[in-house]
């Protein structure tokens, strides 16, 4: 299947319909972006709890197969409501344009809105744009008044004056300024006047979209509801007002008056409309009336007529067996003809699944041989490192023995220096027969050979009988008795290492 190819253009806008309960306008709404030129779209639906109205939503994906500015059509049906200000919220966190504009399911775009407006659509400016909204009475078909007014952040303050159906806002500046959850209605009345704090809004001459009112519509009309949230938009924005904004305020409210005295002029009118179209109903009424004596004449004809037509559905009776028997041989080749495109698609499938399993194996085959090379490769390298280990191993088996044979010597000088050591401090006669030259090279009297015997008496290693001449002995005697000990361990490890 071809890949579908969208026209090169370069403004992406996210179109978001809230929807509950009324299909028939939603279909309409639908039907009024996909006349859209001249930018690429995004259609979201959010169905607030309502009745699923899925099947309208790829109804609009079937219209535009060959309108190839449609990217995607998104439709997003919560099971239970969850309000007006999250529905939105949920269109804007799913929008994946660059710009989004709000479309209820009972208003329409104009035709050539998008189209007009993308030369002002500027994403390095990030400036939302708006423009004119037509108001337009479903009862008496036509056109009430073309609604705009010039930006102007004080007057949003006082009342909502642009229409969330003629905004467009860049994507990124909707997502940082979310719809405000607590409003049940005004809330794009409080997100439009928190977007004027941010940001600048540039009015353009195009008309963007049209709001329609029914015989329902009342758009002055003020309930509890209407009375508590607009309480709840001053209380939330309190801080803002000043001076200047309460002057401002005033007369915007006695513009605002003049406008709703105007709109009260064009509801009289609406309803003299509708006297005189109940007079043309009671007219129309006699027309038919008269219409039924006609009927009376006419039934009489069809009586004759309907003898005629007995007659000739006999003869259509018959044609109708012969059709039958037609029918059951053409159903009969139908038949055939489906077992013979079943086998057909059954061999295709057979050979596209034989194709895969070619590929797969081939696929196999050379990961095999790669296997294979990086083994041999591990194989050669493991055999280099071998031999050089070999080597080394040699080499450190050598090191070891000498160092063994040095270790067991000076273990074999260690032991028999502790048995000399021994043997000297547990005799003390070794004193009294080296007293001469001929025993130290010096000469040494009896009160040195007892100072040194006594304090061998005491120890059982030299470098303590040392410490002890050290401590104890008088300086004229520690010198003599500290010399006689090296010489005394000079001669035990000469006979050691004569041994060895």
């Amino acid at each position: 299947m071809p890949q579908k190819v969208y026209p090169q253009v370069d403004k992406y806008i996210s179109i978001i319909i809230r929807t509950k309960d009324r299909p028939h306008y939603l279909k309409s709404a639908v039907n009024s972006v996909l006349l859209q030129k001249g930018v690429s779209i995004e259609i979201i639906i959010i169905n607030d709890g309502g009745a699923d109205v899925g099947h309208i939503a790829p109804h609009a994906g079937g219209s535009y197969k060959d309108a190839g500015n449609i990217r995607r059509v998104l439709y997003i049906s919560f099971p239970e409501p969850i309000g007006r200000t999250r529905a939105a919220n949920t269109g804007i966190i799913n929008a994946t344009g660059d710009w989004i504009l709000f479309l209820d399911d009972d208003d329409l775009l104009i035709p050539t809105a998008l189209s007009k407006a993308a030369p002002y659509l500027d994403l390095k400016k990030k400036l939302p744009i708006y423009g004119p909204t037509i108001l337009y009475d479903t009862v008496e078909k036509r056109r009430i008044k073309r609604m705009f007014e010039p930006f102007n952040p004080k007057r949003l303050f006082f009342s909502n004056y642009i229409p969330i159906i003629s905004i467009l806002v860049p994507v990124e500046l909707a997502q940082k300024c979310l719809f405000d959850e607590d409003f049940n209605i005004f809330e794009d009345w409080d997100w439009i006047y928190r977007l004027s704090k941010i940001t600048h809004f540039n009015l353009i001459d195009t008309p963007i979209a049209i709001y329609r009112i029914f015989a329902n519509t009342s758009i002055v009309k003020q309930t509890d509801e209407h009375v508590y949230y607009r309480k709840f938009f001053y209380k939330k924005h309190l801080a803002d007002v000043t001076p200047e904004l309460l002057i401002s305020i005033e007369e915007e409210r006695l513009m605002l008056k003049c406008e709703i005295d105007e709109l009260k002029k064009v509801f009289k009118q609406r309803d003299k409309r509708v006297g005189e179209l109940d007079c043309e109903v009671k007219a129309l009424r006699e027309v038919l009336q008269r219409k039924d004596a006609r009927l009376g004449e006419l039934v009489c004809e069809v009586k004759d007529l309907r003898e005629v037509l007995r007659e000739k559905d006999a003869r259509l009776g018959e044609l109708d067996c012969e059709v039958k028997e037609l029918r059951e041989v053409l159903r009969q080749k139908d038949a055939r003809l489906g077992e013979l495109d079943w086998e057909v698609n059954d061999l295709k499938e057979v050979l596209k699944g034989r194709e895969v399993m070619i590929k797969e194996r081939d696929g196999m085959i050379i990961e095999r041989d790669n296997i294979i090379r990086e083994r041999d490769k591990m194989i050669v390298d493991l055999q280099k490192r071998q031999e050089a280990n070999k080597t080394t191993l040699d080499e450190l088996k050598r090191e070891l023995e000498k160092k063994n044979a040095i270790l067991e010597r000076l273990l074999f000088v260690k032991k028999n220096f502790s048995i000399e050591q021994e043997a000297f401090f547990s005799s003390k006669r070794h004193f009294l027969i080296k007293r001469s030259d001929d025993g130290y090279g010096i000469w040494v009297d009896d009160f040195v050979l007892g100072v040194i015997e006594r304090l061998c008496g005491l120890h059982k290693d030299f470098d303590s009988v040392l410490e002890a001449i050290d401590r104890d002995t008088p300086d004229e005697v520690g010198p003599l008795c500290r010399e006689v000990l090296f010489k005394e361990r000079f001669l035990i490890m000469e006979r050691v290492f004569e041994d060895i």
